[in-house]
Formats: structure tokens, sequence, C-alpha cells
């Protein structure tokens, strides 16, 4: 895996986000959630420790201002699986992913800069 631990671990607080957004997690977000911890070589202390620091409404595009490129692409394929997995894709959902992606877009024509509303 090429990616850093750093960016490993930004990725799954991401994903954590969207998933609580709506104030609950499902079986299947649990269960998927699990599998992204498996699938990014992170063990259970690691997901205890990134589990324990999202809050809902935390600014998370931020976060992902700070992947490297491969954690980027591979950020809003998770994202999108993740905000479907349990069968319904909520409006809170879609703006926290449109946010991560206006920011990142922003970054792409933009490098290492963030949108003016994001300083």
């Amino acid at each position: 895996m090429s990616q850093s631990l750093e960016d490993r671990m930004r990725v799954l607080e991401i994903v954590a986000q969207v998933l609580v957004v709506d104030f609950a997690i499902t079986l299947e977000e649990d269960d998927f959630f699990d599998r992204l911890v498996a699938q990014l070589a992170l063990t259970a202390e690691q997901r205890a420790a990134v589990v324990k620091r999202v809050n809902i409404g935390d600014p998370v595009e931020l976060v992902a201002a700070q992947l490297g490129p491969e954690s980027r692409v591979n950020l809003m394929r998770i994202l999108a699986e993740a905000a479907a997995i349990d069968g319904q894709i909520v409006a809170r959902e879609v703006e926290v992913i449109e946010r991560i992606g206006a920011v990142l877009a922003f970054q792409t024509a933009h490098p290492g800069r963030l949108p003016p509303d994001q300083r």
C-alpha cells in the first residue's frame, strides 16, 4: 500500500464523518467501516482513535485537503460507496461529499491553496 499512514487515517476519519452525519450508524455502515479499516491496513487501536475524534459537523473538507493525490482519488470512490451502503443517501451525506469534492477540485486547479471560504 503506497498511501501513508496519515493519509489512511485521514480517509477513515472522513468516511466516519459521512457515516455519522445522519446521526445514526446502521449495521451495514458499521460492517462497511470495519472492512475499510482492514482494507486500509489499520489496527483496532487506530480505528478507535479515529472514531473518538469524529464530531458531526466537523469541517472534514479541511482534512481531505491534506490528502496526497492517490488518497484523493480513492476517497471519492469510497465516499460514494459509504453514502449508499445503507440503501439510502440523505441530503446531509451529499452536502459533506460535495464540500469535500469542491475543496479537492479547487486544489487541483490551485495547488497548495484552500478556497477562500475554507481558510
